[in-house]
Order: structure tokens, then sequence, then C-alpha cells
């Protein structure tokens, strides 16, 4: 199993005792882990796995040691081999040839490229160049597709969110000496949405559905859908004393239960998506298989 070392560190007053604030770091990490596992992902499919584990903490202001390895590879999805380092390139780019993922923040300020400013350089690489500026920048394709995607700029901005605390400077990353250095002043470059999120829209139903997957766990989501052929989904339980039933062992289940509800559905359009969330606000009544339920006009 390839592995592969890199370093991160932060810098500043906050942390000249080597030491640094629990929530901060681990808020960090797991979104470290996360964005690895992302970009693992997305190289080499879903059915792929990488570990990340820290290593050692240095003497310096605070500095951590971190080893990555990719433990599976799925053959009909990698146009890459099993190094890890590929993984880590995308991210913090090859000197001379392609700039980091932070490298696209800084360059952008974290917004979304216009049309006219990005360009097909050939040889799986992207061009920007900023209207009116003297220079561009060349990324790997791969980076500018993690730039745009949500998952990842979410684990981005949780990663440097150490940046945001009072003494805590600047951010280091070393990997085989290619350094990448995040400053405090580059904080809200990873704030910044892709695009402006639109309106939601709401609307109500009372409809029948078939109850494919409850949970007895409050605050989990149950699967439902609308008929036996039907696609099943997600929906939140926003009835709260219909749960109080359920946890109390008043309201029992078996295959074929339907529940006549009212459905709030939320649709908004988030980095070029679609997105639904779907939430049980009310249950009118709950049939068990083989019952006919009376219809409330």
């Amino acid at each position: 199993m390839a592995k592969e070392e890199f370093e991160i560190a932060f810098h500043g007053p906050a942390v000249e005792g080597n030491s640094i604030s629990a929530r901060d770091l681990g808020t960090s990490m797991i979104a470290l882990g996360d964005l690895l596992e992302y970009a693992n992902k997305s190289l080499y499919g879903e059915g792929n796995k990488s570990v990340l584990r820290i290593k050692a903490t240095r003497e310096g202001s605070f500095e951590a040691v971190f080893e990555y390895a990719i433990t599976a590879i799925s053959d009909t999805t990698s146009f890459l081999n099993d190094n890890p380092m590929d993984v880590l390139q995308v991210l913090v780019g090859i000197p001379g040839a392609t700039v980091s993922l932070f490298a696209i923040y800084r360059y952008l300020k974290g917004r979304q490229p216009e049309e006219n400013e990005v360009s097909d350089g050939g040889d799986g690489k992207i061009h920007i160049e900023i209207e009116g500026s003297d220079n561009k920048i060349i990324v790997n394709k791969n980076t500018y597709n993690f730039y745009t995607d949500s998952n990842i700029r979410s684990a981005m901005r949780d990663l440097i969110s150490p940046l945001g605390e009072n003494g805590v400077e600047r951010m280091d990353i070393n990997q085989q000496e290619n350094v990448e250095s995040i400053d405090k002043s580059e904080i809200d470059f990873y704030d910044v949405p892709l695009r402006e999120e639109e309106e939601k829209t709401e609307s109500m139903q009372k409809i029948y559905v078939l109850v494919v997957s409850p949970s007895f766990q409050r605050g989990d989501k149950w699967r439902v859908s609308t008929g036996a052929d039907e696609t099943a989904f997600f929906v939140g339980i926003a009835d709260n004393d219909f749960i109080d039933k359920v946890s109390r062992g008043d309201e029992g289940f078996k295959a074929g239960d339907s529940l006549y509800v009212e459905l709030q559905t939320i649709q908004w359009i988030e980095d070029g998506q679609l997105k639904t969330e779907r939430n049980i606000v009310k249950v009118i009544d709950h049939m068990h298989a083989g019952e006919q339920g009376n219809l409330e006009l």
C-alpha cells in the first residue's frame, strides 16, 4: 500500500507554545479527511477507500505530520495509478506546472470565474485569466473541478477555519518541499458561494406515502415512496406527537404500511444543482397493510 507524507503547520502568537485549540484543530482535521476522501472518490471512483493518520507533532508553532494512503483502487474508474501523491498533487499543485487548489481561491478571491476567463489549455489543464490582468494561472482540470464542487468547498472552508481565531496568522501545507501557505487575510475567500443561492420554493400537499424504512431514532429521516413501483426518497418527520407515539411503541409498523400526511417540499438551486428537501409536517392517518384509510377532504 503506497503512502505519502505531508505536513500542516499553523503559525502565530496563539500557537507559539506548540499548542492549539482542540476544537479548532478537530474541525480542521475532520475537514482534511473529508477533503481527501472527496478527492479520492472523484479521481478513482466510489469503490475506493483512503486512510489519513496523524503521525507526530514537532517543535515550532504547531506542526503535525500526516500519513495518507489509498487502500483500494477501482480498475474501471482510475485514469491515474494508485499513488496517493496524485491526489495530493491535484490539491497542492505541481511546482512549475500547475498551481494548487488554494492558489485558485487566492487568484479568484473565491468567486466563480466568468466564462471568458476560463479556457481549455489541453493536456488536462485549464487556463484562468482575469480580464485586464497581466498574468494567468494554469491548473489541473481535476483541481478546477474540485474548486467548483460544493462538498470540497465546504471542507476547504472548515480546513482553514483555525485562521479565524485570534493569534493564528498563517497555515502551511508542506508536501515534498512543495509549501503552500494560506494567510489569515485570505480566510474570507473561502466563504464566498460560487453562485448566489436561488430563492427557495415551498409547497404543501396532503398525500399517501408508503413506509419503506421507518426509523425509531428521533431526528433520523425515514424512507418512503408514493407507490410500490415508485422510487423511494428520504423525509424528515416534523410531527413531534407522532414521533412520541413511535418512541412509546404506540405506533407499530409492518411491511406495506402507509401514512396519509401533510408533506412539505422545499426546492432551491445551489451551485447550479437542484436541491430538494422533504418533511412530513403532520401525520393525519396511519394505515396498516390491508386497511383502507379515510381520505380527508
